[in-house]
């Protein structure tokens, strides 16, 4: 998704609190992550002014 000042947003959802703590200590997924730091900003979501409405309205991007 896209957020009006660009912001694009890659939304992840996790099969359990394990599962985040194991994949903090995934080389693969480290690896991973280290390539998208070099890329991108993470942003809280509270830093988007959708985010400050009970229904954001965030663009849709194509796959």
């Amino acid at each position: 998704m896209r957020a009006s000042d660009g912001t694009v947003l890659e939304v992840f959802e996790w099969r359990s609190a394990q599962a985040i703590e194991q994949a903090h200590g995934n080389p693969a997924v480290l690896a991973l992550w280290s390539e998208f730091e070099a890329a991108c900003e993470y942003v809280p979501l509270s830093s988007l002014a959708e985010a400050q409405h009970p229904f954001p309205d965030f663009e849709s991007l194509p796959p």
